[in-house]
C-alpha cells in the first residue's frame, strides 16, 4: 500500500491502540466512554476479519469467546437462541478486574432499560443480550477465513460455555448453521428477518442501529414492530450457508447449500428497485403484513461487494450490471466524501431535522473498510486504495481513531468530533452533545491496521472493470471540493492516471491557500 510513511498513524502507534482495546477474553469496543469494558459479538468478528493474516492468536481468542457465550436457550428478554451469537456482553468485573463508575452506570441503565441481567450485592453483577441477526452468519465466515489461513484443525479446539458445556468450535458452527437455517426457512421470502422479542432492546438488530437508521423515502420509520429483512445481512447469509457446507461434515449440508441460493434469489427479487438502478436497504412490513421496500439510498447495498454473492450469478442477471451500479453509487456525490461513505444518500439529509447517528452527514470508517474489502474482493484494486487513502486520510488528519466522521452537505469534515458540526446546511437542526463518536473505536482501529498491512496487489485489469474503475475516477474528481482534500490524500495520489484533472484540483486547492 501507498501509506504510512512518517505519518501520525504509523503501524506501531496502531498496535499501540490496538493493545489498549484488547483483553484476555479478546477485544472491546472501545477505549473510551460508551464501549470500554464491553464485548461485542459484531464488532469483535469485524475486527478479528480485518487482523485474521497478521494477528492469529488475537482472533482465535475472539472465535472462542464468542463460541463461550454462544445462545444454548430460548429468552425472550435477551433474545438468547441456541446457535445464535451475542451482541452485548457486561459484568460488573471484567476479565479479573473491577470496572470504574462510569461504566458501572451504564451497565446499571441497560438493566434497568432491558430489564435483563444479575444483581449481586445491590449492584448489577453482568449482563449479556442476543440483539443482533448479523453476528452469527459472521461468525460462520471469520471462523471458515480463520481455517482457510491456519487450517481445519481449529474446529476441534475446546471451550467451555457460559452455562458450563464442554464443545468444540465445530459444535458451536453447527449450532450456528443450524440457527441461520431455521431463520430463513421460518420466512416467508426466504431471507434472514429479525424482530425483537424485547420490546426495550434494540429496534434494529444490524450495524446501522441508530433510532433513525431505517427510514422510508417519506421519513418515516420502518416498521420494527414487524419482521425487517436488511440487505447485507443477506449477503453475510450467504456466504455463512456457502462456507459452513463445506466446514462441517452434516446431512444437512445439501439443504444449506439450496438455501443459499433460494435466499440469494429472493434477494435479487425484492430488494432491486429498478427506479434507482439501486438496491433497497430493506423489507419491511405494513399493519398488514405486506411487505415494502425501504427505498432510501444508503451505504447498506454497497456491503455486498465483501462477499460472493455476485459469484456466478442465475441468468439473467449479468454481474457487471449489479457490480457497476453499487460501484457508480458509491463514487457518486450522493455518497462520496473526503473521509469515505456517507451513510446515507446525501440527497435525504433532510429526512431528519439533526445529525443523525447512520444519516446523511455521517461517513463510518468500518463501512468504508467493508466497501474498500469488498472492491479488492471484485478485483477494482484502484478503487479500493482510493476509499482507503480516504478514511485513512480523515484518521491521519484528526489524529484520532474515530468510531465516524461528520461530513456537511458542503463537503466540509468536522475533525475534532467531539463536537458537533456547526455547518449542516439549510432545513437541518443541530442537537449538541449527541450522538458524539467514541475514540479508538475498535474496528476503526482494526480497518487502519489492515490498511497499513496491505501489500500492493500488481493487477492487469482490463475489459468491463477498468472502464468501471476510470469512470468512478473521473466522477470522483469532477464532484470533488478542492478544499476538502487533505495533504496527506494528495501525496498518495500524485502521479495517478487521471494526472491533468487532478493537477487541475490541487492549482484550484493552491489559490484558496488551503495547500
Amino acid at each position: 500500500m501507498l501509506m504510512i510513511l512518517n505519518k501520525y498513524w504509523t503501524k506501531d502507534n496502531l498496535e499501540e491502540a490496538l493493545a489498549r482495546i484488547k483483553t484476555p477474553s479478546g477485544v472491546q469496543g472501545s477505549d473510551t466512554y460508551l464501549f470500554k469494558n464491553a464485548i461485542f459479538g459484531r464488532d469483535s468478528l469485524m475486527m478479528a476479519y480485518d487482523l485474521l493474516p497478521t494477528h492469529k492468536e488475537l482472533c482465535g481468542t475472539i472465535l472462542h469467546t464468542l463460541a463461550r457465550m454462544q445462545g444454548e436457550k430460548i429468552d425472550l428478554m435477551t433474545g438468547e437462541e441456541p446457535g445464535r451469537i451475542h451482541h452485548e456482553y457486561r459484568a460488573r468485573f471484567f476479565d479479573g478486574y473491577e470496572i470504574d463508575d462510569k461504566q458501572q452506570e451504564i451497565l446499571e441503565k441497560l438493566h434497568e432499560l432491558w430489564n435483563i441481567g444479575n444483581v449481586t450485592d445491590g449492584k448489577v453483577s453482568d449482563l449479556i443480550i442476543y440483539s443482533s441477526v448479523d453476528a452469527t452468519p459472521q461468525f460462520v465466515r471469520v471462523v471458515a477465513a480463520y481455517c482457510g489461513l491456519y487450517g481445519p484443525e481449529f474446529l476441534n479446539t475446546r471451550v467451555t460455555s457460559i452455562y458450563g458445556t464442554d464443545r468444540t468450535v465445530g459444535d458451536s458452527v453447527l449450532s450456528a448453521m443450524q440457527w441461520l437455517s431455521h431463520r430463513i426457512s421460518t420466512s416467508d421470502l426466504d431471507l434472514v428477518e429479525f424482530h425483537r422479542t424485547n420490546p426495550h432492546a434494540h429496534e434494529w438488530e444490524v450495524l446501522r442501529d441508530g433510532k433513525t437508521s431505517y427510514l422510508h423515502e417519506d421519513g418515516t420509520l420502518a416498521n420494527s414492530e414487524s419482521l425487517v429483512a436488511s440487505i447485507e445481512v443477506q449477503g453475510l447469509a450467504y456466504d455463512a450457508l456457502l462456507e459452513g457446507s463445506k466446514l462441517i461434515a452434516s446431512d444437512e449440508a445439501d439443504i444449506w447449500k439450496a438455501s443459499a441460493q433460494h435466499l440469494r434469489l429472493s434477494t435479487l427479487k425484492n430488494f432491486w428497485i429498478p427506479e434507482h438502478n439501486f438496491f433497497a436497504m430493506a423489507i419491511d412490513r405494513d399493519v398488514n403484513f405486506k411487505t415494502r421496500k425501504v427505498k432510501t439510498l444508503t451505504s447498506a447495498p454497497m456491503e455486498l461487494l465483501d462477499t460472493q454473492f455476485f459469484n456466478h450469478l442465475p441468468h439473467p442477471y449479468k454481474k457487471e450490471e449489479l457490480i457497476g451500479a453499487i460501484v457508480k453509487r458509491a463514487y457518486s456525490s450522493d455518497f462520496l466524501t473526503s473521509v469515505g461513505i456517507r451513510q446515507r444518500a446525501l440527497r435525504h439529509y433532510k429526512l431528519v431535522d439533526y445529525s443523525d447517528y447512520h444519516g446523511s452527514l455521517t461517513s463510518w470508517v468500518v463501512i468504508a473498510n467493508i466497501l474498500a474489502r469488498g472492491l479488492r474482493r471484485q478485483n477494482l484494486t484502484e478503487l479500493a486504495e482510493d476509499i482507503e487513502c480516504r478514511f485513512m486520510s480523515g484518521l491521519h488528519k484528526s489524529q484520532e481513531l474515530y468510531e465516524f466522521f461528520y461530513v456537511s452537505p458542503d463537503g466540509a469534515v468536522d475533525y475534532d468530533n467531539n463536537r458537533v458540526i456547526n455547518r449542516p446546511g439549510p432545513g437541518v437542526r443541530i442537537i449538541s452533545g449527541t450522538n458524539v463518536p467514541e475514540r479508538t473505536q475498535g474496528w476503526t482501529v482494526s480497518a487502519a491496521i489492515r490498511v497499513a498491512n496491505e501489500m500492493p496487489q500488481p493487477t492487469d485489469i482490463q475489459g468491463w472493470r477498468k472502464d468501471l474503475i476510470d469512470s468512478c475516477l473521473r466522477e470522483a474528481l469532477r464532484h470533488t471540493q478542492p478544499e476538502t482534500l487533505t495533504d496527506f490524500y494528495i501525496d498518495i495520489h500524485k502521479g495517478r492516471k487521471d494526472e491533468d484533472e487532478f493537477v487541475r484540483i490541487l492549482h484550484t486547492k493552491e489559490k484558496l491557500g488551503h495547500h
